[in-house]
């Protein structure tokens, strides 16, 4: 029994020992983690109060300590959500902003605007907003340049002086002086123009306004060559007489030719009329004469016929080609034409041989001509093509 005693007393001092070191871990513990609350309670504090500034809307009075206590554990995430809103607000006037900036730089014509990333990243925001500041103020700049100049040139000019300022801001009205000052002085180059006109009228000199300087010396040059203009003319007209007594020579010799020619003309309608007699045609005194290659009555002959249509790949094949040819009935002889079909010539396709009964079917242009036989596309918007259908040329 005794044995058993001090086992147990063993046991019971054991377990005071360790019970006494867990509770001196748990408050240590417990220590920390208070430590640790207590500075997150002052950071979210901080950051609070910095997003307050300028805000209009402060959130810092509901983050206080009171408010983020262990003690009010449960209402913390509530309190916290309005941190969160707080900042997603912020991004979106950030993003904003960043959009209004890159706007504003694309206004003025600036050539390296920021992208979104640029203009919204903390590291490259700076950099990003003197680029806008930067474009901003040369675009001013150089509106400033331009007014000064405008107004230089009216004051050396016109002797009209602007408002800078007023032109800088936009003040329409500030260019009145400078449109008086013009329409004056169109007003005087008119005047000066009529009187300068009538001047150059009256000495038989072309007045061009656009020269008008040179009006006056034009006068003088004129009165002083009228002398010289009158001998000029009376050589003149020694050399035309002469001209004359040439052309009379050349128009004796002319006469002759021309009647050598007519003589030769009535040798050739003689010929002519023997061949036509010769041709047997019934009036020797007719004007049929043979068709030439290519020639629009040769063309008119052509009939062909469609001997092929190939739906699958749209084209049809004509039984016409480049040695093709047509026969002229002149007198009592056949003569054989060629009517020189080419590409891309346009022909009719008609169901039977033309006349009151004939269909119109479609207008083709042919593609490949060989010597026999042609193809054509087959239009979208035509009738259905038959094998046996007639073909025309289109005149």
């Amino acid at each position: 029994m005794k044995a058993f005693n001090v086992v147990v007393s063993v046991v019971v001092a054991v377990l005071a020992v360790v019970s006494a070191v867990f509770a001196f871990l748990m408050m240590q513990k417990s220590d920390k983690t208070q430590v640790g609350w207590e500075a997150f309670v002052s950071e979210v504090g901080k950051t609070a109060k910095t997003l307050d500034q300028k805000s209009g809307k402060p959130i810092a009075g509901k983050l206080s300590a009171t408010a983020l206590s262990i003690d009010s554990a449960e209402q913390v995430g509530d309190a916290l959500k309005l941190l969160s809103r707080r900042a997603k607000e912020i991004i979106a006037e950030r993003d904003a902003f960043a959009d209004i900036l890159a706007r504003i730089a694309n206004n003025v014509g600036a050539t390296d605007v920021p992208g979104d990333a640029e203009m919204c990243g903390l590291e490259t925001y700076a950099a990003s907003k003197d680029k806008v500041f930067n474009a901003v103020d040369q675009a001013m700049s150089n509106h400033t340049r331009v007014f000064k100049k405008l107004n230089d040139v009216a004051n050396s000019q016109l002797n009209a002086s602007l408002n800078v300022d007023a032109l800088r801001n936009g003040d329409t009205t500030a260019v009145a002086p400078l449109v008086n000052a013009i329409n004056k002085q169109a007003d005087a180059n008119r005047a000066y123009e009529r009187t300068l006109g009538n001047v150059a009228r009256m000495v038989n000199v072309d007045f061009d306004k656009e020269k008008a300087s040179g009006v006056s010396d034009g006068v003088r040059a004129k009165l002083s060559s009228l002398d010289a203009d009158k001998r000029q003319l009376e050589r003149d007209l020694d050399a035309a007489k002469r001209t004359i007594r040439e052309k009379e020579g050349a128009l004796s010799e002319s006469a002759a030719k021309l009647a050598s020619l007519q003589q030769e003309v009535a040798k050739r309608d003689q010929a002519i009329t023997s061949y036509k007699r010769a041709l047997g045609l019934a009036d020797a005194n007719s004007k049929e004469m043979p068709w030439t290659d290519g020639s629009i009555d040769a063309r008119r002959a052509v009939v062909g016929r469609v001997i092929d249509v190939n739906s699958d790949y749209g084209y049809i094949t004509i039984d016409l080609g480049s040695a093709t040819t047509v026969e002229q009935k002149l007198g009592n002889k056949t003569l054989p034409v060629n009517p020189q079909l080419a590409r891309g010539m346009e022909m009719i396709i008609s169901r039977g041989a033309i006349g009151d009964d004939a269909e119109f079917v479609a207008r083709v242009k042919l593609g490949e001509v060989g010597a026999k036989c042609s193809t054509a596309d087959i239009p979208a918007e035509s009738a259905k093509i038959k094998t046996g259908d007639y073909v025309y040329v289109s005149l």
